[in-house]
């Protein structure tokens, strides 16, 4: 039962998005640095965030939007409660909670935060081939 409890406190500290200060919101974008292709894919397409497939080839990025007001100092979670899985040259596949936690998405120090005066913080995630081989290594391969 400690165990249950424990994990629901680690979940429920999970659901926010990076905040300074109470109200803070933040420019998001995922960067393809790789030299792979890549599809996010989700299952939730109505959370206004992400389309169901979105794709992204080398060097392209995808910005968005996103604030939970008073949610409070340190609490990050860049988007929605949705499943997530990523696909590199629509060979292989891995999902969100299978990245190692530096490259964690709910990990702040996997985004480079940069601080724009009179504009909202934009915090950006970088994918590269690093993140391609750790796919390849332990992600799956795609059924054909």
């Amino acid at each position: 039962m400690k165990r249950i409890v424990f994990y629901a406190l680690i979940l429920v500290s999970l659901t926010g998005c990076i905040v300074d200060k109470a109200g803070d919101c933040y420019e998001f974008r995922f960067q393809n640095h790789s030299n792979y292709s890549m599809e996010m894919r989700t299952n939730d397409s109505t959370n206004g965030i992400f389309p169901e497939i979105l794709r992204l080839d080398k060097g392209e990025e995808y910005s968005w939007m996103n604030c939970y007001p008073g949610r409070g100092e340190g609490v990050f979670y860049p988007f929605g409660e949705f499943e997530m899985t990523i696909v590199y040259d629509q060979t292989y596949s891995i999902g969100k909670n299978q990245l190692p936690n530096a490259r964690f998405f709910m990990n702040k120090e996997a985004w480079t935060i940069e601080e724009r005066p009179g504009k909202n913080s934009l915090a950006t995630y970088t994918f590269t081939d690093d993140d391609y081989a750790y796919a390849v290594e332990h992600g799956t391969v795609v059924a054909e």
